[in-house]
């Protein structure tokens, strides 16, 4: 017969009917909540990155045509550039 008074061991109290079971023996990855907050940084890395080869394929070799002069990364209008020794 049963002893009655061993008692079995108790589930902890919880909202759910199987919450011990949710995350034990299973790795990180193979949750759903991991992935779906990794979404949102890759997403805007992937968006990042076209932009950037979107910018230099359509406006990477432009010429400026408006009468303005480069100096090194600046873009000065023609007037405004001052020769020193002249």
């Amino acid at each position: 017969m049963i002893d009655q008074t061993q008692k079995l061991p108790q589930q902890p109290a919880s909202k759910y009917k199987n919450a011990h079971l949710l995350s034990e023996g299973q790795p990180w990855w193979r949750h759903r909540w991991p992935w779906l907050l990794m979404l949102g940084p890759a997403v805007a890395v992937v968006a990042c990155i076209i932009t950037i080869v979107l910018a230099f394929q359509a406006y990477g070799d432009q010429a400026i045509s408006d009468g303005a002069v480069r100096q090194g990364l600046k873009v000065s209008p023609a007037t405004a550039v001052q020769h020193p020794g002249k």
